[in-house]
């Protein structure tokens, strides 16, 4: 059989295990990251992975020099970070999922209890001079480790699944953290709003179906106006079915049985479709500095140098990631693109902070609420730079590639959603 063949047989769980077991850089396991939804999660999975890369490649690195003791006890210390890591995590899974989700804790925590038992195993040999170290036993701690972040916990908490189990809470405190952000104010607002008045109607509050009317048509034609804009006409005739589909069941019906239904086809609409489509991945498709050109209005003349500079420096920033990624566990040449990256993003902290200099010159023209708004998110940007350069310089690559691709969204919302918004045309 040709080897063509033999590999397009290799099944997709087949093949992401044989990952999870060669993993040894962020590049390997970027394909199989999923998101489940909640922002302190995702950051601990990360955290997580990172310190499954660098075990994983402290112990192969065993194999090709003269040994050490010394290098024994620092994977000992690695195996140490990842359990305390890890049971700290698992403890707040488990809480999280006795809120919403019974049915699935305990098999989760029993999950959670083999991996930290396997994990205090190795631990205990390492520390007692047992050096022998099994490479198959090493990649079974990272594949349970990383599968069950994937697998265990996506299934878990799946927008499905969290859509059936959310709308049984009675308060918006408990809801609220899982609903995704699209960073555009007006329409966070009211997707808060309308989940607040959907659970007011649960709980026999009849006269809130007014105002629910009045938030979901407002919303909708938000929202459908900026993805006309943004995304192919073939995802916003789906969202905009999705939006039809809920009105008409509003417009409709007020019994409590197709409530349950409205509200278990919003918070599915929130999880899937919105966080999907407005996920700015959809709008960019891979090339920031097009997208600039193309869907980004200009502040003005004035304005114009730095809006040129920042998209070619946004990709300047990606490439260098992408070598460094790429690159693994070279400490030497590590060292030189860390420091053409840190380079980059003090470029960009220069421009930046030329550019919002000359914004200040207007935002007396602006309210006072406009005003505290642009501050606090000029700060924001400059702080995810400074965030990301201590995450690099602490080698935790999974996490600098995920909130680089935060960072550059919030810029892109920020000059399109606050930007473009307040300093209307003829303000300067």
């Amino acid at each position: 059989m040709p080897a063509a063949s033999k590999f397009n047989m290799i099944s997709k769980s087949a093949w992401d295990h044989w990952q999870m077991m060669t993993a040894r850089t962020w590049a390997d396991l970027e394909g199989l990251y999923r998101s489940v939804g909640n922002k302190e999660l995702d950051e601990e999975h990360l955290n997580l992975i990172d310190l499954v890369l660098e075990l994983n490649r402290m112990i192969d690195q065993i194999q090709k020099e003269t040994f050490c003791i010394d290098f024994i006890y620092q994977i000992a210390e690695v195996c140490d970070r990842l359990y305390q890591r890890a049971q700290e995590h698992f403890e707040r899974e488990e809480l999280l999922l006795k809120d919403f989700h019974r049915d699935s804790s305990e098999v989760h925590h029993e999950e959670h209890q083999k991996i930290l038992s396997e994990l205090e195993g190795l631990i205990c040999d390492l520390t007692e001079g047992k050096f022998a170290i099994n490479l198959d036993f090493k990649n079974q701690i990272s594949v349970w480790t990383i599968e069950h972040m994937y697998v265990s916990d996506y299934e878990v908490f799946t927008p499905k699944n969290l859509a059936m189990y959310l709308y049984k809470c009675k308060d918006i405190s408990q809801v609220e953290k899982w609903l995704p952000e699209t960073e555009i104010r007006e329409i966070d607002q009211y997707h808060l709003d309308i989940t607040q008045s959907l659970l007011n109607i649960f709980h026999h509050k009849k006269d809130e179906w007014v105002n629910l009317r009045e938030a979901m048509t407002n919303c909708f034609l938000i929202e459908e106006t900026i993805l006309k804009k943004y995304i192919d006409k073939a995802n916003v005739l789906v969202h905009t079915k999705k939006h039809n589909d809920l009105l008409t069941l509003v417009n409709s019906q007020n019994s409590k049985s197709s409530l349950e239904r409205i509200y278990q086809l919003w918070l599915s609409h929130l999880i899937m479709k919105d966080a999907d489509h407005f996920d700015l991945t959809h709008w960019l498709k891979g090339d920031i500095e097009l997208f600039f050109e193309k869907k980004v209005p200009s502040l003005g003349p004035e304005f114009k140098r730095f809006e040129e500079k920042i998209p070619s420096l946004m990709t300047r920033v990606n490439v260098s990631l992408k070598k460094m990624v790429d690159l693994g566990s070279d400490i030497e040449k590590m060292g030189d693109y860390l420091n053409e990256y840190k380079s980059i993003l003090d470029v960009f902290g220069s421009i930046w902070t030329e550019l919002f200099k000359k914004e200040e010159e207007h935002l007396s023209k602006l309210s006072q609420e406009s005003q505290e708004r642009h501050r606090a998110e000029h700060d924001m940007l400059y702080g995810e730079i400074e965030h990301l350069v201590l995450l690099l310089e602490s080698n935790q690559m999974a996490l600098v590639s995920v909130r680089q691709k935060e960072w550059q969204e919030k810029w892109v919302r920020h000059r399109l959603f606050v930007d473009v918004t307040d300093y209307v045309e003829g303000s300067f």
